[in-house]
């Protein structure tokens, strides 16, 4: 089927094995890790091939291809380290008969890769077996499986939930998971002491952002920290408290013995995206546990929390999302002084965290920025309601960079150099295979040639990458398909949050008061 790769020699084999969670639950033996392992070896040394790599997903469901040693195995493919790929039976490729089906009907072939699953007997080099034939069939048996597996997992979870047995992987703050059933939460003495003093707080008349503050001056240590969630998160680098999480914790109905669960679910055993469900959907269980905190006080924070949220007047911006600080990377948010009647920008994280100098106030009179913006928007869609206009200033900015010329001939010189190196390839395995150097010089040779290629190989991808992007942008620039989104602007006397997101990408605001606009129309950003 290969032509040029009849020898085994030639193969740079990679063994794919995976085990599913739902296997490693079951301890299936012919299923572990070990055992594919074993059946893979022993197939290259019975049929004396080269292994390139071992590639292992332990605990993944074979309904999804996006897999670590999966990708990285796809990555090797692409780079030339591997042209054959073995796996123990066809279901450990995957279970989602169309991806498997693309993989061994078309990208294999078109990647010059052979396939064999030992069990099923498949190899895709021998084109006239009639057990490639039903490859697709079995495909689709192993999606049939997939799916009746998803489902009953499905009912006995959501049986558990309603049965009150606690599924979430940690415990809330306050409580630990019971030594003799781990599906059952206790009173946690060590941390119960924190969240009634929580509660108490509220009613004594402090805020959360208040108690946030105070919590993160004792140094008392997040719940992320509590269980060493690794993320970038404030709350786990530096141990700091942020008012939402508190307001989270005290809103919770865990702590009067209320069980919350089945708040959201997998779009499908395909689709692991999760969706939120409706409240009414929601698994609820009474007295699954001991009450932290008792109901009189629990409802009274809740009357308190919910008085605090009324007395803020909730005020709408046109620029509300887009704004972006160029310093720390987070979002700009806007408030509201009744003092001096006027409303300001300033950085989210330096509101949060003041105290603790992670970055600057970036303030700015919102009313003063939100014309700037608009009018600055309104000049670029009158220039580009003009065709002869806008295209001449377009063109003249394209003429002016030869960024393009640039990457074609790059590109050109790349082709060529990877052409020379293949044929020097094609050359060096025609003298080894007429004895005219021998098996050692070959190996070294080759190795450094197909360094060279695999190097080149990449820099052409990334330059047609590069030169697809750019003709694609120009495309765009000259295409006028923005006209309708401008037209609709333009007769607006005050612009829509919407209109606005359509045109404008993101704004970014700089320490020293600079902003910098970035729009999602490509011409716009020419003409900036």
């Amino acid at each position: 089927m290969f032509e040029g790769l009849t020898k085994n020699a030639l193969y740079r084999v990679g063994i794919y094995i995976r085990l599913s969670k739902e296997d490693n639950d079951k301890v299936i033996e012919s299923e572990s890790i070990t055992n594919q392992r074993n059946i893979l070896l022993a197939y290259l040394k019975e049929n004396k091939l080269a292994l390139a790599g071992e590639y292992v997903d332990d605990g993944v469901s074979g309904t999804t291809f996006d897999r670590p040693a999966f990708n990285r195995l796809i990555n090797d493919i692409e780079d030339g380290k591997v042209n054959m790929v073995v796996t123990k039976d066809l279901s450990r490729l995957g279970r989602d008969y169309i991806q498997s089906g693309y993989y061994v009907e078309q990208y294999f072939p078109m990647k010059r890769v052979r396939y064999v699953s030992i069990l099923d007997n498949i190899d895709t080099e021998r084109s006239n077996s009639s057990e490639n034939d039903i490859a697709p069939f079995r495909s689709i048996l192993n999606e049939m499986y997939a799916k009746d597996i998803s489902k009953k997992i499905r009912i006995v979870f959501q049986q558990k939930k309603e049965d009150g047995q606690f599924l979430s992987t940690s415990a809330p703050l306050g409580y630990k998971k019971d030594p003799n059933d781990k599906h059952h939460l206790i009173i946690d003495n060590e941390t119960a002491p924190l969240v009634r003093r929580m509660f108490k707080m509220i009613i004594d008349g402090y805020g959360t952002t208040q108690i946030a503050n105070i919590f993160t001056d004792e140094h008392i240590p997040t719940p992320a920290m509590r269980n060493k969630y690794q993320t970038n998160a404030l709350s786990y680098q530096y141990g700091y408290w942020h008012a939402a999480s508190i307001r989270r914790m005290l809103r919770n109905n865990v702590y009067i013995g209320k069980l919350e669960q089945g708040k959201s679910q997998t779009i499908s055993y395909k689709n692991r995206q999760r969706v939120r469900l409706p409240k009414e959907q929601w698994i609820v269980v009474e007295n699954a546990h001991e009450p932290l905190i008792d109901e009189e006080t629990f409802y009274t924070v809740q009357r308190l929390l919910d008085t605090s949220a009324k007395k803020t007047v909730k005020r709408t911006y046109l620029l509300t999302g887009l704004l972006k600080c160029a310093d720390c990377g987070g979002s700009i948010g806007i408030a509201h002084s009744n003092k001096r009647n006027f409303s300001y920008t300033s950085c989210n994280l330096y509101r949060a965290y003041t105290k603790r100098h992670l970055c600057t106030p970036h303030t700015l009179n919102y009313e003063a920025l939100e014309l700037m913006i608009v009018e600055k928007v309104r000049e670029l869609c009158k220039i580009c309601m003009d065709n002869e206009k806008i295209e001449e200033a377009l063109r003249k900015k394209i003429e002016n960079n030869n960024y393009k010329s640039t990457l074609e001939k790059t590109l050109k010189e790349a082709n060529e150099k990877k052409i020379r190196l293949e044929k020097n390839l094609e050359r060096l395995y025609e003298d080894r295979l007429n004895d005219v150097i021998t098996v050692e010089m070959y190996k070294s040779m080759s190795a450094k040639q197909n360094e060279g290629l695999l190097k080149l190989k990449n820099e052409i991808k990334s330059l047609e990458d590069k030169l697809s992007e750019f003709v694609k942008e120009e495309k765009e620039i000259f295409s006028f398909d923005y006209k309708e989104i401008i037209n609709d602007f333009l007769k607006l006397k005050n612009p829509t949050k919407e209109i606005m997101s359509k045109i404008i990408d993101r704004i970014e605001i700089h320490e020293d008061k600079k902003v910098d606009i970035y729009y999602r129309i490509k011409a716009f950003e020419k003409l900036k």
